[in-house]
Order: structure tokens, then C-alpha cells, then sequence
């Protein structure tokens, strides 16, 4: 080689370590191929891939309600003991006041009631008296010990029959029946709309008659919802009607038991503000759970060392088991939305 085509040839190697090209034959490098993991997973004898959903978007979640009233938002007013009509004072849609008078009614037991007793108490007193005088007398050596057993004895017999008209007295005054005169009024133990009246003037009524007059305050303190599955400590729930969110609930509790009939237990709630609807209107009751909440397929669940599911990342996520229904478990844990879980088949 000559002087000059030396002087060229290290002249063109130089010029082409400055360019910075980089030869073809050497390949880009490139990320992963986050699909790649989950192929290889895939092979894996015995075992299938399964997808897990946001608990938020699950409707299981989701159960019909309805509406009750409080204990003393309806009242059915039923006559304790057999007795006539003599008139009524209320027909069905009339608002009435606690206390204000529905119908007058004659109670013949009531009447015997009150005799017994103010004969009784004469009779005690009159007792009462002779033992008194009895228990002198025998002091004195004049009066016989069977004397004094006799008077006893009728003293205690008629202090039960003033037991007796007492309790019977007592039950009516119990059961919203006022005495009025000869006779006694049925009052409205609560304030709202007569909605009901099964109370024919001059007919008998009594306690197995049913209710001769039904009054509703209209108001709404608490629902009734059944699930089949046992609700989580940490739920949220909200009461949803006619497309609406009507506000939160509060759980109260969920019966113990199972219904034989649909496998469901009934949950009842109280309501935190009020709303516009009336007693035995069907409403919805939504569940809503923490964002780290999701359901996964129960044969997922491994409970090794504590429950847990094998993800197509290859990271095993320890979960929080929060209820399970279906054959799929309420998890809380750190799983992501297009997670797939690995379902072990028996080999």
C-alpha cells in the first residue's frame, strides 16, 4: 500500500467512528412484552387464568328494600274485650290528634268489672274489721279459733275478687278506652290519618274482630332488605329510589338466620335524613365498598398462609376475605383492574 492510500483509508475509518451510526446487524433494544409473562403462565399444566371485577360495578351488591315505619307510626286500634258501638266519630282519611276521641262503645264486662270491685272492697273493709274485733275477743278468751280462720278466709276471697275486677279494669285503661260516664270512648293513641275503620254502629266487637280503626303518621324511620350473602363491617350503603340517591343508611343488623325459602337473611337499616316516600314503598339498597375492593373467583382463593390469589404478573397478592356468595369472595387487597387470576385444577 502506498504512502497516499494509506492517508485515505484511516481517513475514512476516523470519519466513520465520528458519524455515531450504529451497525445494522445490531438489534434495538425493546421493553418486555407484558403479554409474554402471561403466556408462559398460561402453559402451565393444571391451571386456567380467570379475570376479577371492581367490586363497584357488580350489582350482587344490590337489593330491593322497603320502606317501614317506627313502632309508633302505625297503630291498630283493637277493643280488648267484647263491646257495642254506640257511635263513631272518625271515617277513613280524617287526621286526627293522640288522644282524640274515635268511637263511644259499652262494655258489659266493664260495667260488672267496676261492681265487683266496689263490692269487694266493702266486703274487705267489713272483714277487715270483724278479725279486728275477733282477735280481741280471743285475746279475752272469748271468741273460738275457728271463728277467726272463717273470717280470714273470707277476707282473702274477696281480696282476690278486687284482684281480679282491678286487672280487668286495668287492661282497659291500658288499651286507649277511656270511661266516659256508663260507658267508656276509644281514643287515638298516636297523631295521623285514619286510614282504616271496621266499626259498625251497633255491632260487637272484640279482640278477635281485628283492628276497628287503623291511624298511620305516614313516617319512615327504617328499611328492610334481604341478601344473600353476610354483609361486610366496612360496607357503605345507600338508599336508592326511582333512580335516585336518597342518602345514606345505617346498618342496624342482619338476622342470624337463613330464609329456608330463598337462602337470603334479612339486614334492616335506619335512615340518616328524611325523605319523601310513605311506608311499604319498594326502594334500593347499594352496598358500596372501598376502592381496593373486588370480587374474584372463589376456587382463586389459596388460604396457605393466609388467603390469598396467584396473579398472571407472577406476584402473589395477600387479600382480606370479606364475605363470600356465589362461588365468588368479596376480597380487599392490592390487586389491579386487568388482573387475571390463576384457578389450580386438581392434576
Amino acid at each position: 500500500m502506498t504512502l497516499r492510500a494509506a492517508r485515505s483509508f484511516w481517513s475514512l475509518a476516523l470519519l466513520a467512528a465520528c458519524s455515531g451510526n450504529t451497525p445494522t446487524s445490531v438489534p434495538e433494544p425493546h421493553a418486555p412484552d407484558a403479554g409474554a409473562a402471561t403466556s408462559q403462565l398460561e402453559t402451565a399444566p393444571n391451571r386456567r387464568w380467570l379475570a376479577i371485577r371492581d367490586a363497584e360495578s357488580v350489582r350482587t351488591f344490590e337489593a330491593t328494600g322497603r320502606l317501614l315505619a317506627p313502632p309508633d307510626g302505625r297503630s291498630e286500634v283493637t277493643l280488648p274485650l267484647a263491646a257495642t258501638i254506640l257511635a263513631l266519630r272518625v271515617a277513613p282519611g280524617e287526621t286526627v290528634k293522640a288522644g282524640q276521641v274515635l268511637a263511644e262503645v259499652a262494655i258489659l264486662e266493664a260495667a260488672r268489672a267496676q261492681g265487683q270491685l266496689e263490692g269487694a272492697r266493702l266486703r274487705i273493709e267489713a272483714h277487715a274489721a270483724r278479725m279486728a274485733q275477733l282477735e280481741q275477743l280471743r285475746g279475752e278468751g272469748l271468741a273460738r279459733g275457728a271463728e277467726l280462720a272463717e273470717a280470714r278466709a273470707r277476707l282473702t276471697e274477696d281480696q282476690a275478687s278486687a284482684h281480679e275486677a282491678e286487672a280487668l279494669l286495668n287492661t282497659l285503661a291500658s288499651s286507649h278506652l277511656q270511661p266516659r260516664g256508663r260507658h267508656y270512648v276509644l281514643v287515638a293513641p298516636i297523631a295521623g290519618v285514619v286510614i282504616a275503620v271496621d266499626a259498625p254502629i251497633g255491632s260487637m266487637r272484640g279482640p278477635s274482630d281485628g283492628p276497628a280503626c287503623v291511624i298511620s303518621s305516614g313516617a319512615v324511620t327504617r328499611v328492610e332488605a334481604r341478601f344473600g350473602y353476610t354483609l361486610p363491617a366496612n360496607a357503605r350503603f345507600e338508599l336508592w329510589a326511582q333512580g335516585k340517591n336518597l342518602g345514606a343508611l345505617k346498618l342496624v343488623t342482619q338476622a342470624p338466620e337463613v330464609n329456608a325459602n330463598d337462602a337470603t337473611r334479612a339486614a334492616w337499616f335506619d335512615l340518616t335524613a328524611p325523605i319523601g316516600l310513605a311506608q311499604g314503598s319498594t326502594v334500593r339498597v347499594r352496598m358500596r365498598m372501598p376502592p381496593d375492593t373486588w370480587v374474584v373467583p372463589q376456587s382463586a382463593l389459596s388460604h396457605g398462609a393466609g388467603a390469598g390469589v396467584l396473579t398472571a404478573r407472577g406476584a402473589r397478592v395477600s387479600l382480606e376475605v370479606l364475605t363470600v356468595f356465589g362461588g365468588e369472595a368479596l376480597v380487599r387487597g392490592a390487586l389491579q383492574p386487568n388482573d387475571m387470576v390463576a384457578e389450580e385444577a386438581a392434576p
